[in-house]
Parts: structure tokens; C-alpha cells; sequence
């Protein structure tokens, strides 16, 4: 009999495409520099879901530059690699998962660790960036007429 020695992480990685290695890459960044949530502590009802695989499908929604919950939501419903790295077994309701983002979007601690984060990556280095504004500017469509108006050019 042969013993089965190998690394469950490597198999399931060798299966992920390019993009959720990227992902989970990031999330290996991410992770150890945000701090962790209080779990709910519910006594009666449905037992509460984690908070940490809304975290990463919050992270995985700007990663993938999805718009829409919804769209996030039905994305983890057909990808079940990217529902693995984000570690839910089954997803929520969209109830649910509409009230864990906004959870984790009115979340002061979670803004901090990661500027934190970009403050110390960014402390001894120069940062050149160009910023242009697009903002709309009002106007005249016409020219006025200055001797229209009584005064002389």
C-alpha cells in the first residue's frame, strides 16, 4: 500500500486559471494585515455566516471588476474555484449577502489596517502620479455680445 503524500493546496491550484491565481495571490497580501472580525454571537435563530468569505468576495469583486453584487453573487453560484478561494460552502441568500457588503463597507477597522498597510509599503518611497480632474465646467454656449450691452471693447 502506497502512501499518499501531496499537498492538497498544489492540486487545487495546479486547476485554477491564471486570473484566480492572481486573486488568491493577492488575498495572501491582503489577509495577514486585516484585522479580524468579531463573529456574530447569535443565541437564538440560524447561526451566523463568517465574515471573512465576504471579505475576500468584496476583495474578489474589484479584482474581477464586477460591478454589481448580483452579478458577484451569481458569479460565485457557477465558479466554484473562486467559491473555494473565497471560502464559502454555500452561498447566501442575496438578502444576506447584500447585508454582509454593506457590513463590510460601513466598516471603519477594515479601511484602517488596509491604509495601514499602504502607508507602510509606501513610507520610503517617492510617489510621482499624475492626477487630471474631468469634472464638468459650466459654460456660456454663446458668446455675449459686449456692445449689446452698453459697454465697448
Amino acid at each position: 500500500m502506497l502512501p499518499f503524500d501531496f499537498n492538497l493546496q498544489e492540486v487545487f491550484e495546479s486547476y485554477l486559471t491564471i486570473e484566480h491565481k492572481g486573486f488568491l495571490s493577492l488575498l495572501r497580501v491582503v489577509e495577514p494585515c486585516v484585522e479580524s472580525f468579531p463573529e456574530g454571537n447569535q443565541h437564538m435563530g440560524r447561526p451566523s455566516y463568517s465574515v471573512l468569505p465576504f471579505l475576500r468576495a468584496a476583495l474578489a469583486k474589484r479584482y474581477f471588476k464586477i460591478v454589481a453584487t448580483s452579478d458577484l453573487r451569481a458569479r460565485l453560484l457557477s465558479d466554484a474555484n473562486l467559491r473555494q478561494i473565497c471560502g464559502f460552502e454555500n452561498i447566501p441568500s442575496a438578502a444576506s449577502f447584500s447585508r454582509y457588503m454593506s457590513y463590510l463597507a460601513d466598516n471603519v477597522s477594515l479601511e484602517e489596517s488596509l491604509g495601514k498597510m499602504v502607508k507602510d509599503y509606501y513610507k520610503d518611497k517617492s510617489v510621482d502620479s499624475v492626477v487630471r480632474d474631468s469634472t464638468a465646467i459650466s459654460a456660456r454656449e454663446k458668446p455675449v455680445n459686449a456692445i449689446y450691452y452698453g459697454q465697448c471693447l
